[in-house]
């Protein structure tokens, strides 16, 4: 996660390149996130469901055999955000 911090800091923020800047930095960004995945293939994403089951699958070749997989990225994920959705909305009415 540090490594991809680092490479897109750089791309996006340190490297200038030009009229061709927007073309050649989603080129690069994409380049060295593929290096990443190919190199830490078993470093997964942040809680989000979709990338967690893709990392799983990529790194294994088929979908998750065990519960606890579908609990921390989708049972905890969904729980959260409608959690998150219950409390934003008693505070926007209390306004």
């Amino acid at each position: 996660m540090v490594l991809l911090m680092i490479l897109i800091y750089v791309v996006n923020w340190e490297l200038h390149f030009g009229k061709f800047h927007y073309w050649i930095k989603q080129t690069l960004t994409a380049v060295g996130i593929r290096y990443l995945i190919e190199t830490f293939p078993l470093a997964g994403p942040a809680i989000n469901p979709m990338l967690g089951t893709t990392w799983y699958i990529f790194a294994y070749g088929d979908f998750p055999d065990n519960n606890f997989h579908y609990f921390v990225y989708w049972v905890s994920t969904i729980t959260g955000k409608s959690a998150l959705v219950c409390f934003m909305c008693d505070i926007l009415k209390s306004r």
